[in-house]
């Protein structure tokens, strides 16, 4: 398989534009031009020379500091972030993001807010804070909606990339094809194309899709290596080595691994050279090379040289598996001992599953099955919260995801009332003009009633007074000698005065369950903490108060002092302390009218599962689904 060559790694295009900035920082004649140039050409360059970007990017900030042009830092400050993230410098680079986020808040620049915002959530992605990735590239979009009708691409694919880190693979891909749809009507810029391409990679990977991945991954490669973008196509190249490792093409891996590996080391970036190393020793190992243990040994060198707890705990579970596939249990046990103090410290569940699950083997294969079966349980405990977890990412997920939806409706319904307001006010000025008197007086009140009307009914929403107040004073103000218009004015800010006493609909947009009442209270009968903790969130979400027991017995005696204030039981059937079918049993004898909606993480029995068939009781499966769960209670919750 054949690869470009470095020195083509730079289009003449890219070539050509570089050399027209550095003519233009050359031929600055004032302090603001060289910042001017300086900035542009730091931006241009991020990709391709990052380090270039940063020191460009500080000449920058000292010359604007120097002569007191605080306008151009923010820009500076950005341009210094991505040349920081791409050598993987996180903490300086999120420094350097928040500088210059504060200053466009301060001048109140939604669109480099919108640039800010999403640089701090690439920055998080990369160091592995997907949450606050999430938080980042939502805030992005939020912003991006007040400027725009339409969702922006790169910040639909950022999204996608997190929720694919979270397990919410079916919302990834909703994402990324939409960008990829997006980004075959653009003729560019060629960073949104390599997103679409690796992003749709990534989804074929982990559906084990590998062919499809593989060919998604050297589309954006070649678009990477062909724009001189550096770090794409040391990552791009990383994302094909691992897929022929698992298309067992090995030697191929190896090259494309090593070609990462070349450009890491040329930019100086230790994490993505640590990266790679680890993905060489999968490699090694996966085609029975003894190579596999020196990669892993070099990888935890480079991960500690960072201090990247992640990395460290990876790189050690990878070198202890190697030594107990070459039958040396205690050297794996001293790496799985490091491993389990770094993830525990960090709370790396992922990592602790895996720790403890291969403990259990070790010890079960030196027959201390007590320790084995202890490790086993732990295990499961943590993959049981794991699991909770994601489901309680899920509804956030689902909460942020349906304010920016929100978000964008009413910016698009904001644009059709000002289009209808300025069409009916030129109309209304020529009425006026034309008839003049009570008479046109009458007309246009009339006419502005039907205009608040027809818009409230076409929207589903009333328009702000605000909206209405701006438009008409315009008409006002071009109308001042006819009375008639004063007292239009007058009359629609009653009429809208009138209106905001009404409930919009866009109000109960906030609620994702139409109907619900904050009057009600829910019984959750429960064992699981983390299980307890989500329904909490979901039912408070919805305004409603709720009341936990552990027990038939508690929840009985709850039931007997609040029966005609619960809206509904939700029960898991296999409690700690009592059976959740004979809590079902007694709630249908004695309050027949409360609803009930059972749960249960194991299979049950024919005899309960035909009860509660019989008596038309929904069973959930456990970890609860949460959108199944809101759609079953939407059809039994009280209005």
């Amino acid at each position: 398989m054949t690869f470009l060559g470095m020195d083509s790694l730079m289009t003449k295009s890219i070539s050509g534009l570089i050399e027209d900035l550095e003519k233009n920082l050359a031929a600055a004649a004032t302090d603001e031009d060289r910042i001017q140039a300086l900035n542009d050409l730091a931006w241009n360059i991020k990709y391709c020379d990052p380090k270039k970007a940063i020191e460009f990017s500080n000449q920058a900030i000292e010359l604007a500091l120097e002569i007191k042009i605080e306008t151009t830092l923010s820009k500076s400050y950005l341009s210094k972030a991505m040349g920081l993230l791409h050598l993987s410098r996180f903490e300086e680079a999120e420094a350097s993001a928040h500088a210059g986020l504060e200053i466009y808040r301060l001048r109140n620049d939604k669109h480099g807010m919108r640039s800010a915002h999403n640089i701090l959530g690439s920055i998080y992605f990369r160091s592995g804070k997907l949450a606050d990735a999430l938080e980042q590239y939502l805030e992005s979009m939020r912003v991006h909606l007040q400027l725009e009708d339409n969702p922006d691409p790169g910040i639909l694919s950022n999204l996608g990339a997190v929720y694919l880190q979270l397990g919410e693979t079916e919302k990834a891909l909703d994402h990324f094809t939409r960008v990829s749809e997006m980004a075959e009507k653009m003729s560019g810029p060629s960073d949104l194309k390599i997103a679409a391409l690796t992003n749709m990679g990534e989804i074929y990977s982990q559906m084990g899709m590998l062919d499809a991945a593989l060919d998604n991954f050297l589309k954006a490669r070649d678009i990477a290596s062909g724009n001189g973008m550096k770090q794409a196509s040391a990552e791009v190249s990383d994302s094909i080595g691992q897929v022929l490792t698992g298309l067992e093409r090995f030697d191929e891996a190896k090259e494309y691994l090593t070609e990462a590996m070349s450009i890491f080391e040329e930019l100086e970036d230790t994490k993505g050279k640590a990266i790679v190393l680890i993905n060489l020793g999968k490699c090694a190992r996966a085609e029975d090379s003894d190579r596999g243990l020196e990669f892993f040994l070099e990888s935890l060198r480079k991960f500690r040289s960072i201090n990247d707890s992640h990395g460290v705990s990876e790189a050690l579970i990878c070198i202890a598996e190697v030594n107990m596939k070459l039958d040396r249990p205690g050297d794996a046990l001293k790496m799985l001992s490091e491993a389990i103090e770094v993830s525990s410290f960090r709370g790396l569940k992922q990592q602790l599953s895996r720790i403890h699950e291969n403990l259990s083997i070790i010890f079960e294969d030196k027959g201390e099955f007590e320790k084995s079966l202890m490790h086993m349980k732990m295990f499961h405990e943590l993959e049981d919260k794991i699991r909770s977890e994601k489901a309680s990412r899920h509804l956030r997920n689902l909460r942020v995801v349906h304010q920016v939806e929100q978000a964008r409706r009413e910016a698009a319904l904001q644009r059709v009332r000002n289009v209808e307001l300025e069409t009916e006010k030129e109309r209304l000025e020529s009425i006026v003009k034309e008839m003049g008197g009570e008479t046109a007086q009458e007309l246009v009140i009339s006419e502005i009633e039907n205009i608040v009307k027809d818009i409230g009914e076409e929207t589903e929403e009333e328009p702000p007074v605000s909206e209405i107040d701006n438009s008409e004073q315009e008409l006002a103000d071009g109308e001042e000698e006819e009375p008639s218009i004063s007292d239009i004015k007058n009359n629609m800010m009653d009429l809208s005065r009138e209106q905001e006493e009404e409930p919009s609909i866009s109000e109960n947009e906030n609620v994702s369950m139409d109907g619900f009442s904050n009057h009600w209270k829910v019984l959750v009968v429960e064992n699981d903490a983390g299980v307890v903790a989500i329904l909490t969130e979901v039912f408070n979400e919805q305004g409603y108060d709720v009341i936990l027991s552990d027990t038939p017995e508690d929840a009985l005696e709850t039931l007997s002092d609040k029966h005609d204030t619960i809206a509904c039981v939700i029960t898991d059937v296999l409690l700690d302390y009592g059976s959740g079918i004979d809590l079902i049993r007694m709630i249908l004898k004695n309050y027949p009218s409360i609803p009930v909606l059972a749960g249960s993480e194991y299979p049950l029995s024919r005899s309960d599962r035909e009860f509660l068939e019989e008596n038309r009781i929904v069973l959930l499966e456990k970890p609860y689904n949460i959108d199944s769960l809101m759609l079953n209670l939407l059809t039994i919750l009280p209005e």
